[in-house]
């Protein structure tokens, strides 16, 4: 996007995460949407791709396991 073309995003979860996405069709998928994008929805791991060539989004992908009673906060 030309609008966009010279800035430049971050992204991390304090090393937690396990994979990740610069592909906005990968993680929404073919008929997904933002409210039940593929990329959370299926049970294996992003493609860790980045670069030219994308509809560009940032997605990273992280296990969060719980015991019973426990909370733990995730800010988006």
């Amino acid at each position: 996007n030309a609008d966009f073309g010279s800035r430049v995003a971050f992204m991390d979860l304090g090393g937690a995460q396990t994979s990740f996405t610069c592909s906005r069709a990968e993680f929404l998928g073919r008929h997904g949407s933002l409210g039940s994008p593929l990329g959370l929805l299926r049970q294996s791991a992003l493609s860790n791709r980045a670069g030219a060539g994308f509809d560009p989004c940032g997605a990273l992908l992280a296990s969060v396991e719980l015991p019973p009673g426990a909370t733990r906060t995730v800010v988006a």
